[in-house]
């Protein structure tokens, strides 16, 4: 059971702002060693991502930048299989490299199809530890979200009895369905789309999305492409969010604040131990695109 667990922390929505790296390395289920830098994304910070991690531009200004740092992460890596807790992770690396051929491996997946309450919502790292009675340390501290990771891949294997090798054909198996929803018409959606719970043959169902701010697609042409994907489509963010998809935001339309309402509400749901991905429209259609 050997494996590496991977984390990274953003400095905005953009998958690419990489400003923190995290890699524990488990041998034999077992962690061993464990390494983490802080890293210059050359980019800008958004506030809702320094409310979660607490990196600043300050904190890395003398940091090496994520292309310094690759042949280091090379290195730690090898031909390991790579353990992610969601495709976030993946995404920010595709996004900084091109040549990036690294045997990955969501472990979200592996741990929806392990324990059946939690295959739907309530996956997030911080509730699955706090299930296992894994210590998660310091929640959004790459190294420290890392370790947590793989230690949760290790207990769902144990709990499944079965081995690394199998990971891949039980993510293939279908979590469960949904009943369809009533068509809609006049031009909205046709009858197989499934705004209110996703297409239970999508690669993405279970998972829910909410999108905020002006999006480059009409809202209910993303939500329709979102829900085909298997995404349960809110109008709101809650509990259950997994993604919430920022689009342009209007500043007179946010009466002086700096964050829409509803990132707002994943802020305060974050900091709570709510998993929620904040990504941007570019990016969240890249990640489902690229599955």
């Amino acid at each position: 059971m050997d494996f590496i667990a991977l984390d990274v922390e953003t400095a905005n929505s953009n998958p690419k702002s990489i400003c923190q790296i995290g890699i524990a390395i488990f041998k034999n289920g077992e962690l061993v060693e464990s390494w983490g830098s802080l890293v210059n994304p050359q980019s800008h910070f958004d506030g809702i991502n320094m409310a979660i991690h607490g990196i600043t531009p300050e904190a890395v200004k003398n940091s090496p930048t994520i292309g310094q740092l690759k042949p280091k992460i090379d290195q730690l890596i090898g031909d390991s299989i790579v353990g992610i807790y969601s495709c976030f992770d993946k995404i920010a690396f595709e996004r900084n490299f091109d040549d990036i051929d690294y045997n990955w491996l969501d472990i979200t997946m592996v741990v929806r199809r392990t324990w059946e309450k939690i295959a739907y919502s309530g996956y997030g790292l911080a509730n699955v530890c706090y299930l296992n009675d894994i210590q998660i340390g310091n929640h959004h501290d790459a190294v420290a979200d890392a370790i947590a990771a793989g230690q949760v891949l290790v207990c769902a294997l144990n709990a499944k009895n079965i081995q690394l090798n199998d990971c891949k054909s039980l993510i293939k198996r279908r979590i469960g369905s949904v009943m369809a929803r009533g068509e809609m018409v006049e031009g909205r959606a046709p009858s197989n789309i499934f705004i209110e719970g996703g297409n239970p043959e999508g690669d993405w169902f279970g998972d829910v999305v909410c999108f905020t701010g002006e999006l480059k697609l009409p809202r209910m042409e993303a939500s329709v492409i979102a829900s085909q994907m298997g995404f349960n489509v809110g109008t709101g963010v809650t509990k259950k969010t997994n993604y919430l998809v920022k689009g342009h935001q209007d500043l007179f339309k946010l009466n002086g604040k700096t964050i829409s309402s509803k990132e707002e509400k994943a802020l305060s749901l974050i900091k709570k131990g709510q998993d929620i991905v904040v990504i941007s429209e570019e990016d969240f259609f890249y990640m489902i695109s690229a599955s």
